[in-house]
């Protein structure tokens, strides 16, 4: 029995170990490099400051959880949970309920907090926007916050996990053939690596679509400035050329009905100035006239 159950934990998966850990790096690597090549694919792209910001409140996070689902899969298999003493098994459970319905979740913590920070009067909390200038002290706040959803993310799928002994039984089954493969290395590169890069990377795209701020956001104040000054000038050109056209329409008609009838002679406006023509051979101004003053 004794042999039996050294030989249960011999085939166990170890998650802290140098082989693990090199797996985990490898794994954060390809993540950041996503999230890089999805930047780069952004249309309009974020400026890389407020891009950094946003990656890093996710960077912190995804640590934190990290590491919260290790020491989680290590003690619920060292206590000889009555599902599965493999703790591949319970990081898979928690890798695969975090990066599902943890997202929409951690959408509804975040909604509930926002709105809570906006009660208190506590600023700076819109998600994605850290002023212009980005300033770190509104990203700071929102990094706390962030973390505080993610803690509650985490208990609610631990809550779950410990409630619901169909998720352990699910996950063993699922891993069954790994185990029985008694390759323990392979168990963490499916379970830390394989796994998670599929997942990892679904869920950065989708928690960074939740905490970037909206387009226009993005946009600094000079391009903003440029704009408005484009947009004014084009308006009052537009204000002008009408004003003036309705001048000179107006002047046309005045000429016509005050020409003389005496000296056969009229009066109208042209591109030059003042015209005095016979009455039969003068024409109206036309408003394109005036483009070329």
């Amino acid at each position: 029995m004794n042999v039996a159950s050294v030989d249960d934990h011999e085939l166990n998966c170890k998650l802290m170990d140098g082989f693990a850990i090199a797996v985990q790096v490898l794994l954060g690597t390809i993540v950041v490099a996503s999230l890089l090549f999805k930047r780069f694919r952004e249309r309009p792209r974020r400026p890389i400051v407020i891009w950094f910001m946003d990656t890093s409140k996710q960077g912190f996070a995804a640590l934190i959880v990290h590491f919260v689902n290790v020491a989680l899969s290590d003690l619920s298999s060292s206590n000889g949970h009555r599902d599965s003493n493999n703790p591949c098994v319970w990081y898979f459970l928690n890798i695969m309920l975090d990066t599902t319905i943890g997202v929409a979740i951690l959408y509804m913590f975040l909604r509930i907090l926002h709105s809570m920070a906006y009660m208190c009067g506590i600023t700076d909390m819109h998600s994605g926007d850290y002023g212009n200038p980005p300033r770190f002290y509104p990203w700071y706040k929102q990094l706390n916050l962030f973390i505080i959803a993610w803690v509650l993310v985490k208990t609610t799928v631990v809550l779950a996990l410990e409630s619901i002994p169909a998720f352990a039984t699910l996950g063993k089954w699922l891993l069954q053939p790994l185990i029985d493969s008694h390759n323990v290395r392979l168990q963490v590169l499916v379970v830390m690596l394989v796994i998670p890069l599929i997942m990892n990377i679904v869920q950065a795209w989708l928690t960074d679509a939740v905490i970037k701020a909206r387009l226009h956001q993005y946009k600094s104040t000079l391009s903003i400035n440029q704009e408005e000054d484009v947009m004014s000038i084009m308006i009052d050109e537009d204000d002008t050329h009408s004003r003036l056209s309705t001048s000179v329409d107006s002047l046309n008609d005045l000429a016509f009905n005050h020409s003389s009838s005496a000296s056969g002679l009229a009066f109208g406006i042209s591109s030059t100035g003042i015209a005095i023509a016979p009455k039969n051979g003068f024409s109206p101004v036309n408003a394109t006239d005036l483009d070329r003053l």
